[in-house]
C-alpha cells in the first residue's frame, strides 16, 4: 500500500510539473515554431503578469500553506506564501487562451481537464487550500480576458 501511495504521489507531482514555469517557457516556444505568434504572445504576456501579481499579493498578505514552509528572507517568504496559487493562474490563463485559439469541443475538454488536473494536484500534494487554487483561477481568468479585451 505504501510503494501505491508513493507512486500516486509522484504521478500527481509530475502532473503538477505541468503547470510550471518551464512547462509553459516550452509551450510558448513551440507556439512560436507553429507560427501560433498571437497565442504566444498573450500566454507570455499572461505569465509575467501572473508572476508579478502573485509575488505582489504574497509580499503584501502571507499566507502559511497546508503544510507550512520554513523562510528566511523575502524570497523564500514570498515562495512559502499559499494565496494565490501560481500553478492555478498559469493554468486559467492556458485553459482561457486555449479554448479562444483552438475553438473546439475537443480543445475545451483538454484544456479545462488540463485545468483540473493542475487545481487538484496543487491541493493533492498540500500546496493550496481551495480558496487559493480558486483565488488563482480567478485572478488568471481576469488576467486573460483583460489581454483580450485589449487586443494584446
Amino acid at each position: 500500500a505504501k510503494n501505491m501511495n508513493t507512486l500516486k504521489t509522484n504521478f500527481v507531482q509530475d502532473v503538477g510539473a505541468l503547470g510550471a514555469l518551464p512547462f509553459f517557457l516550452l509551450i510558448i516556444s513551440f507556439l512560436y515554431i507553429l507560427n501560433q505568434n498571437i497565442f504566444a504572445l498573450q500566454l507570455l504576456l499572461a505569465i509575467v503578469l501572473c508572476h508579478l501579481l502573485t509575488y505582489l499579493i504574497r509580499w503584501i498578505y502571507h499566507k502559511d500553506r497546508p503544510a507550512p514552509q520554513k523562510y528566511h528572507s523575502l524570497v523564500e517568504k514570498i515562495d512559502a506564501s499559499s494565496f494565490p496559487s501560481l500553478h492555478a493562474m498559469r493554468a486559467m490563463t492556458f485553459f482561457v487562451f486555449g479554448i479562444v485559439h483552438v475553438p473546439s469541443l475537443i480543445a475545451y475538454s483538454l484544456f479545462g481537464t488540463y485545468l483540473f488536473c493542475i487545481s487538484f494536484s496543487r491541493h493533492y500534494l498540500h500546496k493550496h487550500d481551495a480558496i487559493d487554487i480558486l483565488g488563482g483561477i480567478f485572478i488568471g481568468g481576469i488576467i486573460s480576458f483583460l489581454i483580450i479585451s485589449l487586443h494584446l
